[in-house]
Order: structure tokens, then sequence, then C-alpha cells
């Protein structure tokens, strides 16, 4: 007897799935069930934890989330946010476009590669601490600081990304191009930075996370403002706590500049397809 489905009716599958809530916060908790699970046995072990661990070592969530209350409810914490939120975007864009700007012409022009490969990878070679102590010899102010480390480690990152993006774009696609003879602008804006933006946009991802990560450290250091320069006081008093919360402050404020950058990418790229596997 034949089975198949008259034309026209739908194919019913038997496999099980999640019921879809019309709430986007169940429908968010269907989704990421497993994580949201990982995420409360972390929470369970650390409050299981601090009650073995003296308070100032490891304090609890309850502690914690005090803490958190009377750090949000001050405005100088709102301040710190706002003096490293402008170093990292500051930092970053000058990074970003240096970076881009030398990355393209290192892959067009053989000699400008020739210069500058090797300066590139004896500056990602150098550690991050020596940057900080010569940018604390250097210069005066703060700001210039923060910018100078986060242009020095940064930019290489961009700058390779980019590199290896336009050496990706298929010889056949750029040749034939050129037998159309437009000028270099053209060919810039028609093939080569549309085919290496996928990698452009990793090594903004990518520099993104770490420049932060980097002008917080920074901060710290070498800094009287900011996230980092709060956190380097909390240290000072042994406030435990106060590292803590000022730690999720700081990945907060990267994941949300990520997800900004993210929904840039997905807006450029809007064609592309997301697989699932």
């Amino acid at each position: 007897m034949d089975n198949t489905p008259p034309a026209g009716s739908a194919a019913v599958s038997n496999t099980p799935s999640w019921p879809r809530s019309g709430i986007p916060g169940l429908r968010w908790l269907a989704t990421n069930r497993h994580a949201f699970l990982v995420f409360l046995l972390i929470l369970a072990a650390w409050q299981i934890s601090a009650a073995y661990v003296p308070e100032y070592i490891f304090p609890s969530i309850p502690k914690v989330f005090d803490k958190a209350v009377v750090l949000l409810g001050e405005r100088a914490t709102y301040d710190a946010i706002l003096h490293t939120l402008q170093r990292v975007l500051g930092g970053f864009f000058l990074s970003a476009v240096v970076g881009v700007i030398l990355g393209v012409a290192m892959a067009m022009w053989p000699r400008i590669n020739n210069a500058f490969m090797p300066l590139l990878k004896f500056i990602m070679g150098v550690p991050a601490l020596t940057w900080v102590l010569l940018s604390i010899i250097w210069f005066r102010s703060a700001e210039l600081r923060v910018w100078f480390i986060m242009f020095v480690l940064v930019f290489p990152i961009v700058s390779m990304n980019t590199y290896d993006g336009v050496r990706s774009v298929p010889h056949e696609l750029y040749h034939m191009v050129r037998s159309l003879r437009p000028s270099t602008a053209g060919l810039l804006r028609i093939v080569v930075v549309p085919a290496a933006m996928p990698f452009i946009f990793s090594g903004l991802k990518v520099s993104l996370s770490f420049g932060g990560r980097i002008a917080v450290f920074s901060e710290a250091l070498s800094a009287s403002t900011g996230i980092g320069a709060a956190m380097y006081t909390m240290n000072q008093v042994f406030d435990t706590a106060g590292i803590i919360v000022w730690t999720f402050i700081l990945v907060g404020l990267l994941s949300l500049l990520d997800e900004m950058l993210g929904l840039i990418e997905r807006r450029w790229f809007r064609w592309r397809r997301e697989f699932q596997a």
C-alpha cells in the first residue's frame, strides 16, 4: 500500500520538539536550556565553596549581590564605566582604521609587505607588560597611555586578519575585474575589500575583546579613573566581592560592544545563510 502523502498535504515529522512559547523569556529558556543548566550548576558550586572559605577570599553570592547594589547606586561607578568606554572605543577605532589600511596595503603591494611585516611580527612578540611600563614613562596623560597600549597591541591583529582576507580573494575573480581596467580605488571597492570583509570582521571582534581587557589592565597600573583603577582600589582593601562585581560589569560592557559589532556584521552579510547541524 502506498503511504506517500497526497499532493498539497504537509509531511508530519515524528521528531519530538520543545513547545514554542509565545513568551520571549520562556522561548529563550527552551532554546538555551543546557547553558542555563550549566549556569545553575556553577552558581551552586560557588555558593557551596563560599561556605568553606573565608569571605574575604571567596565571597558568597548574596555578598556579591549586595556589593553590586551598592556600586550600581553610586554615580562614581558610571563615571568609571564612561571613562573606560571612551578609552576602549577611541583605541579600537584608531587601531581598526590603521590596521585595515595597512593590511590591505601589505597584501596589494609586496614592497609595503616586505617593509612592515617584520615590524608587525616584532610588535606582536613584545609582552603587554612592556608596553604598559613604557607608556607610564613616555606619556603623562592616562588617555594617551591607554590608547597607545591598545594601538600597539590591537592594530597588528586587525592588520594580519585583513592581510589574510585580501590574499584569500580568488585569483580568477581578481584578474577578471582587472581586465576591465578599473582604478585602484575601484578595484579595492568592488573586489578586494568586500571579499576580505569576513576576515576583517573576525579580526575586529577578536581585537575588541582583547583590547578591552588590555585597556582595563593598563588602567589598573597607569590611571586613576576607569574600571581598571576601581578594581585596583578594591584589591588594595581586599574587597573580593567588589572585584567580582567590577569584573561582571566589564564583561557586560564588552559583551554589549561585541553584540553591536555583531549586529553590524549581520546587516553587512544579511545574505549569508546560518547553517544548523
